[in-house]
């Protein structure tokens, strides 16, 4: 995934060059390259990760390995504090694997 609306033509680009060498190298193996998803950071922090946090509470949600530096982003970050890089990515990709299921209301509020 990729903000579009921060750098996303950049960070697809460089994505797409990085994948292009691993292929002329044979590391991938002949898989297609993988899909390249765009979201557009519109609302605040805190209203996005709101519906993804649901989805953890009843234990709908885990993650397989050991990932500290998220977890610590995940229980630190407090509204009004720089956007943890970590955090904000699993916020998109599990909205994104909950079907949308989880997308925070539109909001005409700029984000925090």
């Amino acid at each position: 995934m990729v903000e579009a609306n921060y750098g996303g033509n950049m960070a697809r680009q460089i994505l797409s060059q990085a994948w292009d060498q691993l292929a002329r190298e044979g590391e991938t193996h002949g898989q297609l390259m993988p899909l390249i998803v765009e979201v557009n950071a519109k609302v605040g922090k805190r209203l996005r990760a709101g519906p993804v946090t649901q989805l953890y509470e009843p234990g709908r949600v885990h993650h397989v390995g050991h990932y500290p530096e998220l977890e610590g982003q995940m229980v630190t970050w407090v509204a009004g504090m720089d956007s943890p890089d970590r955090m904000d990515a699993a916020v998109h990709g599990l909205t994104e694997l909950a079907g949308g299921s989880c997308r925070a209301p539109r909001s005409s509020t700029p984000s925090p």
